[in-house]
């Protein structure tokens, strides 16, 4: 078992802003799947 001395938790904005991101493979997906969409 790995034993740790910290665990960094990031709530969206504070450390990385990763929504943008999401954001765009999600709509990547969703085209994918025949559902045209853009990141707005």
């Amino acid at each position: 078992m790995i034993d740790f001395d910290a665990i960094i938790f990031d709530f969206d904005g504070v450390l990385i802003e990763s929504e943008f991101e999401g954001n765009r493979h999600l709509a990547e997906l969703l085209t994918t799947l025949g559902y045209p969409t853009s990141v707005a």
